[in-house]
C-alpha cells in the first residue's frame, strides 16, 4: 500500500518509506542510505541525500531542494543530529558534526570540521561553521549575499549577526575578552 506524508517542504503530500535502521520517514524523492540511523519521529524529504555514519533522532526535519547540477542537502560522514532540528535548503554537513536541540539550517549553510550547534541557534542564507567552532543559545546568523564564516575555535552564544563585519567583531571580541567572556550570558560565550 502506498503512503503519502507532508514532509512541510512545499511539496505537499508525497510518497514515502519507513527507513529500515530506526524507521524515519522518507520521501522517494529523497536518499538515505542503510548504514545511517533515522529514529522513528525523523523524517527526510525533498531531494536531500544522507550517508555514511550519520545519526539523526529525536524529531529533527530534513529536506533538500532540487537546484541545477543536482545540488541539494547531504549529509555525511560521521554527523549526529538531534531533536527538534530543521534543516532546508542545500545545506551541507559532513566531518564530525553535532547538532542538538531546536537548531534551524535554512539556505545554503555549510558546517564541517567538528562543528557544534544547540540551543536555538538559526543560520539562514549563506553561512559556514567549521574547525571546532560551537555556536549555541539563542544566536541567529544571516548571510544575505556575502558567505560568512564561523571557524577555529570560535564560540558564539547569543545575538543577531547579518555581515560578516559583525561575525568578525563577535570573534575579535571574544579573541580579546577570553577570560570573562564565559561569564556573559547575553555575548559571546
Amino acid at each position: 500500500m502506498t503512503q503519502f506524508f507532508d514532509f512541510e517542504d512545499g511539496l505537499g503530500l508525497v510518497e514515502f518509506d519507513f527507513h529500515p535502521n530506526g524507521g524515519g520517514r522518507v520521501a522517494t524523492t529523497a536518499k538515505v542510505d542503510h548504514s545511517v540511523l533515522l529514529s522513528e519521529g525523523c523524517s527526510v524529504g525533498g531531494f536531500a541525500r544522507v550517508r555514511g555514519d550519520v545519526t539523526i533522532t529525536g524529531r529533527v526535519r530534513i529536506s533538500g531542494e532540487k537546484y541545477p547540477l543536482d545540488v541539494s542537502t547531504l549529509i555525511e560522514d560521521r554527523v549526529a543530529i538531534t531533536g527538534n532540528a530543521r534543516i532546508a535548503g542545500c545545506v551541507l554537513l559532513r566531518d564530525q558534526v553535532e547538532i542538538r536541540e531546536n537548531v534551524q539550517l535554512l539556505g545554503c549553510v555549510r558546517a564541517f570540521h567538528r562543528a557544534k550547534m544547540s540551543g536555538n541557534v538559526r543560520l539562514e542564507g549563506w553561512v559556514s561553521v567549521m574547525d571546532s567552532a560551537y555556536l549555541s543559545g539563542d544566536l541567529v546568523i544571516i548571510g544575505k549575499t556575502e558567505q560568512l564564516q564561523v571557524r577555529d575555535e570560535t564560540c558564539l552564544h547569543t545575538g543577531v549577526l547579518t555581515r560578516a563585519n559583525d561575525v568578525g567583531m563577535a570573534v575579535r571580541r571574544y579573541l580579546g575578552r577570553k577570560e570573562t567572556a564565559r561569564k556573559r550570558t547575553a555575548a559571546l560565550c
